[in-house]
């Protein structure tokens, strides 16, 4: 009973964060400040699922979701359960520190690839699943097998079993010995933006510059490292969020290079 009671908040959250979910991170962005943000803190709304921080110049917000960690036991009367988001030291009470949860892989004849099971409230990496199929290049994953909804690479578990659909574009027909990068759709706007790339030892790639607003595939740019393997970029300077594609919103927004050792 108890359980059921749960997957139905569960259930009701998703459907009002799933509005959010195409969009996050939020940026309300004033396009000439130089951000100086505050701490991460829980919202005042869906407390249990998203966090937030603001500019103290211009009041700029970004929106979250928590990256909690693994269930505590507290002994209490009763005794439950807690998940710590440890970003914004946020703590959730759970009643079950099992409540599996499953996410579906529908590639639409693309390589398969297994289920991920893991646990309710669990905020899993999209990035590290990418289907293949001969002719066409993987574009994301969507929540509606329309296509029309697009997950975010960092994707929170709400429902126990969701289904999430693969996303093509046809490859270019230009040469293999020639490398081809699609150069991204940019929107009309006079403002522009620097994209900066911390390579953590390795060789320095050039920052660049954009109109502000332009999403950049990060797959073209790959550093080199003696007796390193590059790993990918990520948003964070703890290298804690993995992503392939960044949005190119603050006046220096910046990537950061993420290796394992070779061997």
């Amino acid at each position: 009973m108890k359980k059921q009671k749960l997957l139905k908040i569960i259930s009701l959250a998703l459907v009002i964060a799933a509005l959010a979910a195409a969009v996050l991170p939020l940026h309300i962005h004033a396009q000439e400040c130089d951000h100086e943000f505050g701490a991460w803190l829980p919202l005042f709304v869906f407390t249990d699922v998203f966090h937030g921080r603001q500019c103290n110049k211009c009041g700029t917000i970004q929106l979250e979701y928590h990256n909690y960690g693994e269930p505590v036991w507290v002994d209490g009367t009763p005794g439950h359960w807690t998940r710590t988001c440890p970003i914004c030291s946020h703590v959730v009470e759970i009643e079950d520190a099992n409540l599996p949860a499953t996410i579906h892989f529908n590639t639409n004849g693309g390589s398969d690839i297994e289920d991920y099971e893991g646990y309710a409230l669990d905020l899993v990496d999209l990035s590290a699943f990418k289907p293949a199929k001969p002719g066409y290049v993987f574009e994301g994953w969507y929540y509606d097998a329309d296509l029309t909804s697009e997950a975010d690479d960092s994707f929170f578990l709400f429902f126990p079993k969701q289904t999430l659909y693969a996303k093509y574009s046809v490859a270019s027909s230009a040469p293999s010995s020639v490398p081809f990068f699609p150069l991204p759709i940019l929107p009309p706007n006079p403002n522009y933006s620097t994209l900066n790339f911390r390579a953590n030892g390795g060789a320095a790639i050039d920052p660049i510059t954009l109109p502000t607003g332009t999403t950049v595939q990060l797959e073209q740019y790959a550093p080199v490292r003696d007796g390193y393997e590059f790993k990918g970029w990520c948003r964070d300077e703890a290298l804690t969020r993995t992503v392939t594609k960044v949005q190119v919103i603050d006046p220096n927004t910046v990537v950061y290079a993420r290796w394992s050792p070779v061997g």
